[in-house]
């Protein structure tokens, strides 16, 4: 691995450091550019996760992102079945009162005039 250097901070870049690196496995001697800790230098190690292909990739999810990814999830859902709950609702009574009022007029209409 060479020296890591600092991206630039453009607008739309990865922040933090990149690095050539190199591994072996089983299909030979491979190379990549990759994230790695800002300042670290030639020939440190670094661990490195590949995918199924054998491409450099991002880790796995920590327990913890899960976590937080499972709760704020079940909350948007929970929020958003109670906001489709009570539109229905208030939807309901509108007609509901509407039918009502409509009633309510005819009937007056018959019983006003005496």
């Amino acid at each position: 691995m060479a020296d890591a250097r600092e991206d630039g901070g453009n607008p739309g870049t990865h922040t933090g450091a990149h690095a050539p690196f190199r591994w072996n496995d089983r299909a030979g001697v491979h190379t990549a550019v990759v994230p790695v800790a800002a300042g670290q230098q030639q020939g440190t190690r670094a661990r490195v996760w590949l995918d199924a292909n054998g491409k450099p990739t991002s880790p796995p999810a920590t327990a913890e992102s899960v976590t937080v990814t499972g709760i704020t999830t079940g909350m948007a859902a929970a929020l958003g079945a109670s906001v489709i709950v009570g539109g229905t609702r208030k939807g309901m009574h509108r007609t509901f009162d509407r039918r009502r009022f409509q009633q309510w007029e005819r009937e007056w209409g018959m019983v006003e005039p005496r």
